[in-house]
């Protein structure tokens, strides 16, 4: 019987760790959307100061991506906020440039 029990231990383990998973990528995923709406944002805001002859700086958006990239963090979409492991990402380059 015990051996009943640490078999169906493990199926539920196995059960909570896929909705952990999922519940991730649902967060990974809504952490892309708002990145990528603020930089709609950003880019709309410099059209307007641009038109309307006010400075802007786009300097907020390019820091808080290197200082993501830097801390030890992907910020391109494809692989957002894994650890890059002490890796270069060719894609996170591309994304911050």
């Amino acid at each position: 019987m015990r051996q009943e029990q640490l078999l169906n231990y493990i199926v539920q383990l196995e059960e909570k760790l896929s909705m952990m998973d999922k519940d991730l990528n649902e967060v990974k995923h809504a952490v892309v959307d708002l990145i990528e709406e603020n930089i709609t944002l950003q880019k709309q805001l410099e059209h307007y100061q641009n038109v309307h002859g006010e400075p802007h700086d786009t300097s907020y958006k390019d820091n808080t991506l290197q200082n993501l990239y830097d801390e030890g963090f992907h910020v391109c979409s494809t692989l957002f906020a894994s650890p890059r492991n002490g890796e270069a990402c060719i894609f996170c380059g591309e994304f911050i440039n």
